[in-house]
């Protein structure tokens, strides 16, 4: 609400629709009571074509599109719930990003490349350098990226990255995870630069790496399938 509402205040060009995933009309009522935005009818059968289109299988969900509705990026909650300032609209997404619990969508759903930090800005900032050559050149792809590029701290998030991948506390550490195959590509360079980061993600596009099976075990013993 309160993006909406500064980027309002400013004049942008934008509109947000409301596409419900409620149970009953009830509650669809109560949820767009307060809502100053569009909304989707409760049995419009438009709501379960846009969800489909988008391939919505958990809500909360934010899509956010141009005006050709062409995607700009899938995990829109992470982009405005980071810019409080909106300085970044309309979030096109960053050749790599800082690894937060708002980025689980890329991790599930995408292969992501993963520099592991000690979590220090001076840390951070070498793993943004170490990984910029090669995420700026997979960003021109455009839509057509296969990589999300992240940099990591010590944190839950990371812990959680960590233990469903079953990786050990090495740091720094560069990995691709892909997790919808469920591997996970190391690299084992003791000290990764531009260079061999560029070659590593190189390599592994070009199909060149061996992966290591993830089998992450919940705690009730069962596989899990996601990080969060």
């Amino acid at each position: 609400m309160r993006a909406y509402e500064t980027l309002k205040s400013r004049g942008e060009k934008f509109q947000v629709i409301f596409v419900s995933a409620d149970r009953s009309e009830e509650a669809f009522q109560r949820h767009v009571a307060g809502m100053p935005w569009l909304t989707v009818p409760y049995d419009d059968p438009r709501n379960q074509a846009v969800k489909k289109h988008f391939g919505v299988d958990g809500i909360p969900m934010l899509v956010l599109v141009d005006e050709k509705g062409n995607i700009i990026t899938m995990n829109g909650r992470q982009a405005v719930a980071e810019d409080e300032k909106c300085k970044d609209f309309p979030w096109y997404p960053q050749p790599i990003e800082e690894l937060t619990a708002l980025s689980s969508l890329h991790l599930n759903e995408n292969m992501c490349v993963i520099y592991f930090t000690d979590g220090t800005e001076p840390g951070l900032k070498q793993g943004r350098a170490v990984l910029s050559d090669a995420a700026n050149k997979e960003a021109e792809k455009g839509e057509e990226r296969d990589l999300f590029f992240f940099v990591a701290g010590e944190d839950e998030i990371s812990d959680n990255v960590r233990d469903f991948a079953d990786l050990d506390d090495t740091c720094p550490l560069l990995i691709v995870l892909d997790s919808p195959e469920q591997n996970v590509y190391i690299c084992n360079e003791v000290k990764v630069t531009s260079k061999i980061a560029t070659e590593f993600i190189d390599k592994f596009l070009r199909g060149e790496l061996t992966p290591v099976p993830i089998t992450p075990l919940c705690a009730d013993g069962n596989q899990a399938s996601a990080i969060i």
